[in-house]
């Protein structure tokens, strides 16, 4: 095409175009004309509720619109979390590459004394990372991480401690002439090995498997009385379910009354446990009055059927649940909804962090409401609220005197005042029934922004509507790594309370 007859055909398309907009133009001026001559005839009130109705349908669509922009925009940030967060895996292998080029030629230059062996990029395997712990150089070791420490590149979404990768072995323990060596390492020495949940390994159920198959060894060996995990909240609870086991011995489970008697049991250690380890999280129990974590337990130290069908729907195992049984922290089976507990397994069993994205989950439970019913004179709009949230603004004086009170009625005067007012606050959590258990939860958006890989999107969990917020959001706590002064007060309580029930009460256990 000559350049004349494009120069053409560009001038055709601009003058459609302007022609186009030009009537465009015209016709919103003739539907103005009529608009005004129609309104001139009628009366002003006709008129005000006309404009009344228009402004309330173009609040809607604007409402509308400001939702469905903020589900782009937490796509569009999954999206570029993902994106980031395979660079930045890039980049890691090549700055290790690049290290390791360099160390191999300061290794030629220092002379045989001694071998360090680099850790390549973690590739799946279904087994653990056999390396040769026998003679540690404890110095050369601390010189080394030093060196490389800096070129460990942290996750795009969770943060794991700089560890180095380095292992050391002297000279005269290798045997260069057998060509295909094999370093077998005892159950005990993989224990024994600094730090080993801190470190950049696979996080996924297998090496979770591996790694808790270890520590069971050697706490067998060494005569400890738990397993050290990455969980600490999964080892308080197991430590609690052994002891509750043991005391009980099995008990029969025939009549009501022995149903309830377990369940008054387990009850009582749950409470002493979060009490302890977690007083804020007690709180947030006692509010929501959230007892499906005891059936959970209940079941779990005595599976049959009259303890299984107590479990809610939302608790019960799934078929990754029940085919990895005891291959990930049992936490995750607190967590009432199954996209994410099957995620968690998948890909987060073996993380060091865990407790944290636990406590995050449960921390974004939200529940949906319509605008109108909260705030006084406000649209329709579908809203929704942390239960953390709320709870946090109870006082614990409106709770004992909530009765002799007067109780305010909703809608509020504002949205503010949810959060203001420990009295509206309470009002709020009861209208939302917050404390009628789990069915009626869904997931802060939020959260799965901050853990995209988490996010099922068959799965109808995530809230939708406009948030609810105060200035300051709180996040629940997890328990501390477990010491022998914390499993001696569980002993001792469990013990007493038990002994004291049966003494006083007569209960056949």
């Amino acid at each position: 095409m000559s350049p004349g007859a494009d120069e053409r055909e560009k001038k055709k398309i601009r003058n459609r175009l302007s022609q186009r907009a030009f009537r465009r133009r015209r016709d919103e001026y003739v539907k103005e004309l009529l608009s005004r001559a129609e309104a001139s005839q009628r009366p002003d009130t006709e008129r005000i509720v006309a404009l009344e109705q228009e402004n309330g349908l173009l609040r809607r669509r604007l409402t509308e619109v400001q939702s469905r922009l903020e589900g782009l925009q937490g796509t569009l940030q999954m999206i570029t979390d993902s994106i980031s967060k395979t660079r930045t895996q890039t980049l890691s292998r090549t700055i290790e590459e690049e290290s390791s080029e360099k160390s191999g030629t300061s290794e030629q230059s220092a002379g045989p004394r001694t071998t360090i062996r680099h850790a390549q990029p973690v590739e799946p395997r279904t087994q653990p990372l056999l390396c040769p712990f026998t003679c540690l150089d404890q110095d050369s070791l601390l010189s080394a991480e030093k060196t490389v420490g800096s070129a460990l590149v942290t996750d795009a979404v969770f943060e794991f401690p700089n560890e180095s990768s380095l292992v050391f072995a002297d000279e005269s323990t290798v045997d260069h002439g057998t060509a295909d060596l094999e370093w077998i390492m005892s159950p005990l020495k993989a224990q024994q090995i600094p730090n080993i949940w801190t470190l950049n390994y696979e996080t996924g159920s297998q090496s979770c498997f591996n790694a808790m198959a270890y520590g069971r060894c050697s706490a067998s060996i060494s005569g400890s009385q738990w397993t050290q995990s990455n969980s600490p909240f999964s080892d308080h609870i197991m430590v609690l379910r052994q002891l509750l086991q043991a005391k009980l011995n099995k008990p029969r489970l025939a009549t009501k009354n022995d149903c309830r008697s377990v369940y008054q049991f387990v009850s009582a250690v749950l409470a002493m446990f979060n009490s302890i380890t977690r007083p804020d999280v007690m709180n947030w129990y006692a509010k929501t009055r959230f007892f499906h974590i005891i059936e959970l337990v209940t079941w779990q130290m005595f599976p049959c059927d009259s303890t299984y069908l107590r479990v809610h729907k939302h608790y019960r195992p799934t078929a990754l649940q029940t085919r990895l049984q005891s291959q990930y922290p049992c936490v995750i089976d607190w967590i009432p909804f199954s996209s994410i507990r099957d995620r968690l397994i998948q890909l987060h069993a073996a993380h060091p962090c865990i407790d944290q994205i636990f406590c995050d989950a449960v921390s974004a439970y939200v529940v949906e409401a319509s605008l109108s019913d909260l705030v006084m004179g406000a649209q329709p709009t579908k809203v929704y609220i942390r239960v953390t949230d709320l709870i946090a603004s109870m006082s614990s004086l409106e709770e004992q005197n909530h009765e002799s009170c007067l109780v305010p009625m909703l809608p509020a005067p504002d949205v503010k005042t949810f959060f203001s007012s420990p009295e509206y606050a309470r009002v709020v959590f009861k209208h939302l029934k917050m404390d009628c258990g789990a069915s009626y939860y869904k997931i802060d958006p939020i959260f799965f922004s901050k853990y995209p890989e988490l996010c099922d999107p068959r799965d109808d969990i995530i809230a939708s509507g406009i948030p609810l917020r105060p200035q300051t959001q709180t996040t629940l706590t997890y328990p501390s790594h477990l010491d022998a002064s914390t499993v001696a007060t569980y002993r001792s309580f469990i013990n007493f309370s038990l002994d004291a029930v049966v003494e006083i009460c007569k209960v056949e256990l």
